[in-house]
Formats: structure tokens, sequence, C-alpha cells
């Protein structure tokens, strides 16, 4: 709800009473992550990480190849002007972030990623490498029906905040 410091102390003894808790994990690296302890907010978040990939997936998650056709159905039915911003042969599916990447910072329960953003030409659209992690998104979605819808959803999302708002912002060049 917000409360940070009301939560921190119910948090922090949720995770010591529970180590194998992801979700104590999660919620202990926000926190701490929210109080300027970073240090403290990544080893909560590769705990959190390391216990997810513990958990069984659930009975209906789809199989890798599946989950992969998956992906690039949506991204084939996303619209243009999307889809424009995205390197269509460097789409990559994996179970969950790396250790790497939390460590710089990415949510270990981020449904996807765009990296690598760049343009070829001064001309040319920016684009950037999609990163999809299959738990999150099944977690996220909670049903096997739901799991395209999700993955729409958040595509669509992180392609706007990445390349659509920005580029609205940015001031009109003087055609001096």
């Amino acid at each position: 709800m917000g409360n940070v410091e009301e939560a921190a102390p119910l948090i922090e003894d949720a995770a010591k009473t529970n180590p194998h808790n992801a979700e104590a994990y999660y919620y202990l690296g926000l926190v701490r992550d929210d109080r300027g302890d970073t240090p403290g907010a990544t080893e909560a978040f590769l705990r959190s990480r390391d216990l997810d990939l513990e958990l069984s997936a659930p009975a209906w998650a789809l199989s890798r190849d599946t989950f992969e056709q998956t992906v690039r159905k949506v991204v084939e039915a996303l619209d243009d002007k999307l889809r424009r911003h995205l390197r269509l042969t460097e789409l990559y599916t994996s179970d969950l972030p790396g250790v790497e990447v939390v460590v710089d910072g990415v949510d270990p329960r981020a449904l996807l990623m765009l990296d690598g953003v760049g343009t070829a030409g001064p001309d040319a659209v920016p684009t950037a490498r999609v990163f999809v992690y299959q738990r999150n998104v099944e977690r996220v979605a909670g049903a096997v029906d739901l799991v395209e819808a999700e993955l729409k959803a958040a595509l669509e999302r992180e392609i706007r905040l990445t390349f659509i708002e920005p580029e609205a912002a940015r001031p009109p060049q003087s055609l001096n």
C-alpha cells in the first residue's frame, strides 16, 4: 500500500522466518531498493530468483518450443508501428532473467527486457533485442489461455515506454 516503513519489519521477519519463500525475498528486495540499499536489494532479488528457479513450473506450463512459437506469434501480430522497433531475428527466451542482468538492476520478475537499443544510421528506426522470461510470464498469466494476452500487453507496454513515449516527448528538430 506504499507504506514501506510499516511493511519493512514484517517483510524482513518473513524472510528470516521463511528462508525458502521467494515472495518474501522479492519484497525484501523491493524494500531495500526503496531505502537505497542497492547491494542488499540485489542480494534479496538474487535469492528470490534462485528460489523461483527451485519451484516447479505449473502443470499447464508450455513446453520451451511452444513458448518460443507463442512469443513469435504474438510479436508478428503486433501493430507495425510497434513491431518495427524489434529486431525480429533477435528474439530470445529463457526461464528467468540471468544473474548478470539482475545485478545490473533488472527486476528478477520482469516479463521481458528490451536490450541493445540502437539504430543503424541517423535516419534509421531505433530497435532492440527482445528477451522474454517464460516463468515470469506464466506466473503473471496464471493460465495457459492467458499467456498470449499477457505477452502482448507486456510487449506493447515496453515498446511504448522505450521508443514511442520518448520519441513523442522530443522537441521537433529545426529545419535550419
